[in-house]
């Protein structure tokens, strides 16, 4: 997903996944 930059509110609406690290 194009929001994977934004891991740490990428696992707010996602609370199944783990924030991408951000690279």
């Amino acid at each position: 997903d194009p929001r994977a930059d934004r891991g740490q509110t990428d696992h707010i609406r996602r609370p199944g996944r783990v924030p991408l690290p951000e690279l």
